[in-house]
């Protein structure tokens, strides 16, 4: 994934990217969980607990 060769050294664009991806693919796991990390890496823990709690909601939807 791009993004995720950029958040090694440039997560704020890896962010953009994630973003934008998203909202195309809402339901993504990987994006939700990647969103999640990289914000903790930024030190946006607000960001990170609401794609924190999307992918929660996520993996449950999932499971049934």
């Amino acid at each position: 994934m791009y993004a995720v060769a950029l958040g090694e050294k440039e997560p704020q664009k890896a962010i953009e990217v994630l973003e934008k991806a998203h909202k195309r693919h809402s339901g993504d796991r990987q994006i939700v969980s990647a969103l999640s990390y990289y914000y903790k890496q930024t030190g946006n823990r607000e960001k990170s607990k609401l794609y924190g709690e999307k992918l929660k909601a996520l993996q449950n939807f999932s499971v049934r």
